[in-house]
Protein backbone atom coordinates (compact mmCIF):
# COMPACT_ATOMS: atom_id res chain seq x y z
CA UNK A 1 0.00 0.00 0.00
CA UNK A 2 1.27 3.46 -1.03
CA UNK A 3 0.44 6.81 0.32
CA UNK A 4 -1.45 9.04 -1.78
CA UNK A 5 -1.60 11.44 1.41
CA UNK A 6 -0.19 15.09 1.04
CA UNK A 7 0.84 17.15 4.25
CA UNK A 8 -2.12 18.04 6.12
CA UNK A 9 -2.55 20.43 8.68
CA UNK A 10 -5.54 19.33 10.56
CA UNK A 11 -6.51 16.14 12.60
CA UNK A 12 -9.53 14.11 12.04
CA UNK A 13 -11.22 11.06 12.56
CA UNK A 14 -10.50 8.23 10.13
CA UNK A 15 -13.83 7.27 8.31
CA UNK A 16 -14.77 3.57 8.97
CA UNK A 17 -13.35 2.56 5.44
CA UNK A 18 -9.88 3.98 6.30
CA UNK A 19 -10.32 2.48 10.07
CA UNK A 20 -10.68 -0.93 8.45
CA UNK A 21 -7.58 -0.61 5.86
CA UNK A 22 -5.55 0.53 9.03
CA UNK A 23 -6.84 -2.33 11.35
CA UNK A 24 -6.44 -5.00 9.13
CA UNK A 25 -2.50 -4.35 8.75
CA UNK A 26 -2.85 -5.75 12.02
CA UNK A 27 -5.15 -8.27 11.84
CA UNK A 28 -3.93 -9.97 8.50
CA UNK A 29 -0.42 -8.96 8.70
CA UNK A 30 0.22 -9.86 12.26
CA UNK A 31 -2.73 -11.58 13.83
CA UNK A 32 -3.93 -9.26 16.00
CA UNK A 33 -7.46 -9.40 16.33
CA UNK A 34 -9.36 -6.93 15.63
CA UNK A 35 -11.51 -6.48 19.01
CA UNK A 36 -8.03 -5.51 20.52
CA UNK A 37 -9.03 -1.89 18.66
CA UNK A 38 -12.74 -1.74 19.45
CA UNK A 39 -12.27 0.48 22.78
CA UNK A 40 -10.19 2.95 20.48
CA UNK A 41 -10.66 6.16 17.76
CA UNK A 42 -8.12 6.55 14.90
CA UNK A 43 -6.81 9.86 13.82
CA UNK A 44 -5.47 11.21 10.93
CA UNK A 45 -2.52 14.28 10.22
CA UNK A 46 -0.46 13.92 7.11
CA UNK A 47 0.90 10.60 6.54
CA UNK A 48 0.50 9.53 10.67
CA UNK A 49 -2.46 7.30 11.95
CA UNK A 50 -2.99 8.32 15.92
CA UNK A 51 -4.77 6.29 18.72
CA UNK A 52 -6.48 7.08 21.58
CA UNK A 53 -9.04 5.24 23.68
CA UNK A 54 -12.51 6.06 22.99
CA UNK A 55 -13.58 8.91 25.80
CA UNK A 56 -16.77 10.79 26.13
CA UNK A 57 -14.66 13.89 26.36
CA UNK A 58 -13.20 13.33 22.64
CA UNK A 59 -15.35 16.08 21.19
CA UNK A 60 -12.98 18.58 22.87
CA UNK A 61 -10.60 17.80 20.00
CA UNK A 62 -12.45 19.37 17.78
CA UNK A 63 -12.48 22.70 19.46
CA UNK A 64 -8.78 22.39 20.36
CA UNK A 65 -7.30 21.40 16.94
CA UNK A 66 -4.36 19.44 18.47
CA UNK A 67 -1.43 18.99 16.10
CA UNK A 68 -1.63 14.98 17.47
CA UNK A 69 -3.93 12.89 19.77
CA UNK A 70 -2.93 10.12 21.39
CA UNK A 71 0.03 7.60 20.97
CA UNK A 72 1.07 7.08 17.06
CA UNK A 73 -0.14 3.56 16.07
CA UNK A 74 1.29 3.76 12.32
CA UNK A 75 2.83 5.86 9.24
CA UNK A 76 2.59 5.43 5.96
CA UNK A 77 5.39 5.13 3.92
CA UNK A 78 6.35 4.16 0.27
CA UNK A 79 6.70 0.75 1.78
CA UNK A 80 3.25 0.38 2.92
CA UNK A 81 1.85 1.49 6.70
CA UNK A 82 4.46 1.24 9.23
CA UNK A 83 3.41 0.12 12.73
CA UNK A 84 5.03 2.77 15.15
CA UNK A 85 7.35 1.13 17.82
CA UNK A 86 4.69 2.20 20.65
CA UNK A 87 2.13 0.73 18.34
CA UNK A 88 4.08 -3.20 18.30
CA UNK A 89 4.82 -2.83 21.91
CA UNK A 90 1.19 -2.07 23.38
CA UNK A 91 -0.38 -4.19 20.66
CA UNK A 92 2.02 -7.05 19.71
CA UNK A 93 1.57 -8.79 22.59
CA UNK A 94 -1.30 -10.37 20.83
CA UNK A 95 0.24 -11.22 17.72
CA UNK A 96 -0.01 -14.49 16.12
CA UNK A 97 2.58 -14.21 12.95
CA UNK A 98 5.46 -12.00 10.93
CA UNK A 99 7.48 -12.04 14.69
CA UNK A 100 11.16 -12.31 14.52
CA UNK A 101 11.64 -13.58 18.34
CA UNK A 102 15.46 -12.84 18.93
CA UNK A 103 18.28 -13.97 21.43
CA UNK A 104 19.55 -11.97 24.29
CA UNK A 105 22.51 -10.45 22.38
CA UNK A 106 20.32 -10.23 19.24
CA UNK A 107 17.89 -7.95 21.12
CA UNK A 108 19.94 -5.44 22.35
CA UNK A 109 21.81 -5.51 18.96
CA UNK A 110 18.27 -4.76 17.66
CA UNK A 111 17.50 -2.07 20.42
CA UNK A 112 20.76 -0.28 19.60
CA UNK A 113 19.72 0.04 15.62
CA UNK A 114 21.87 -2.77 14.28
CA UNK A 115 21.02 -4.89 11.20
CA UNK A 116 19.98 -8.53 11.82
CA UNK A 117 21.68 -11.07 9.89
CA UNK A 118 19.67 -14.15 10.04
CA UNK A 119 16.73 -16.14 8.41
CA UNK A 120 13.34 -16.14 9.98
CA UNK A 121 10.30 -17.56 8.74
CA UNK A 122 8.63 -14.26 8.32
CA UNK A 123 7.00 -12.35 5.42
CA UNK A 124 9.18 -9.73 3.73
CA UNK A 125 8.52 -6.06 5.07
CA UNK A 126 7.51 -4.82 8.14
CA UNK A 127 7.58 -7.50 11.20
CA UNK A 128 7.27 -7.35 14.93
CA UNK A 129 10.73 -7.60 17.20
CA UNK A 130 10.89 -9.65 20.06
CA UNK A 131 12.76 -11.15 22.90
CA UNK A 132 10.98 -13.91 25.57
CA UNK A 133 7.58 -13.06 24.14
CA UNK A 134 8.10 -9.22 24.83
CA UNK A 135 7.53 -7.12 21.63
CA UNK A 136 10.48 -4.61 21.49
CA UNK A 137 10.25 -2.82 17.92
CA UNK A 138 9.27 -2.54 14.20
CA UNK A 139 11.84 -4.03 12.27
CA UNK A 140 11.98 -4.39 8.41
CA UNK A 141 12.64 -8.13 7.45
CA UNK A 142 13.69 -8.67 3.46
CA UNK A 143 14.25 -12.02 1.91
CA UNK A 144 18.20 -12.34 2.11
CA UNK A 145 17.83 -12.62 5.47
CA UNK A 146 18.43 -9.12 6.86
CA UNK A 147 16.34 -7.59 9.91
CA UNK A 148 17.06 -3.87 9.84
CA UNK A 149 15.93 -2.40 12.85
CA UNK A 150 13.22 0.67 12.87
CA UNK A 151 14.02 1.54 16.37
CA UNK A 152 13.66 5.21 16.46
CA UNK A 153 17.43 6.99 17.34
CA UNK A 154 15.77 8.43 20.32
CA UNK A 155 14.67 5.44 21.75
CA UNK A 156 17.92 3.62 20.77
CA UNK A 157 19.85 6.31 23.40
CA UNK A 158 17.15 5.01 26.09
CA UNK A 159 16.83 1.59 25.63
CA UNK A 160 17.83 -0.47 28.78
CA UNK A 161 20.31 -3.31 28.64
CA UNK A 162 18.81 -6.86 28.37
CA UNK A 163 19.91 -8.55 32.03
CA UNK A 164 21.78 -12.15 31.34
CA UNK A 165 19.48 -14.74 32.13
Amino acid sequence: MTSTRGPSTSLRLASPEERGTILRLFSERFGVPGEEFSAYELFLRGRNVWIIRRSEHLWLASELSPHTLGMRLATYTNLGLKPSTYAIQVFGRVATRNIAHLDRDGAQAFLRGQTIVRRFDLDPGFVIVAWDKVPLGCGLYSPAGLLKSLVPKRVRQDAPRIPPV
